[in-house]
């Protein structure tokens, strides 16, 4: 008796292409960056609040630059998800390079020097 081979139907798995169409966002990313992005937010409103109202006298100064800043970078991000994939991998390098030297920048005297830092990093034990 011969054992006939039986062929398997496919299962029509097939590799994730590189990019995904235009249009489609990952709905989970976005809304685990919601949700980092309001837990860092209240943790700056509640860490910042009393030293806030002693300088500025406005214990939300902090908190509302935080949240401008914040929107400003998603809305940037919401743009840069538009831009075709091709266009960044081509961009990477001249960014990597601007961002280098602006690293180099602080280091130099044209970066800011912070005076009476001492007061509030020192820990006494």
């Amino acid at each position: 008796m011969t054992m006939a081979r039986r062929r398997v139907p496919s299962s029509g798995f097939r590799p994730t292409q590189e990019s995904a169409p235009v249009g489609q966002y990952d709905w989970g990313l976005i809304a685990l960056f919601l949700m980092l992005l309001c837990i860092g937010l209240l943790m700056v409103l509640s860490a910042s609040g009393v030293v806030a109202e002693r300088i500025n006298g406005d214990k939300y100064f902090f908190f509302k630059r935080q949240l401008i800043y914040a929107v400003i970078g998603g809305v940037v991000m919401w743009v840069l998800a538009a831009v075709p994939r091709h266009i960044l991998y081509k961009l990477q390098y001249p960014f990597l390079l601007f961002v280098l030297m602006l690293l180099f920048v602080t280091l130099s005297p044209l970066g800011a020097r912070v005076n009476g830092a001492q007061r509030w990093i020192s820990v006494k034990f």
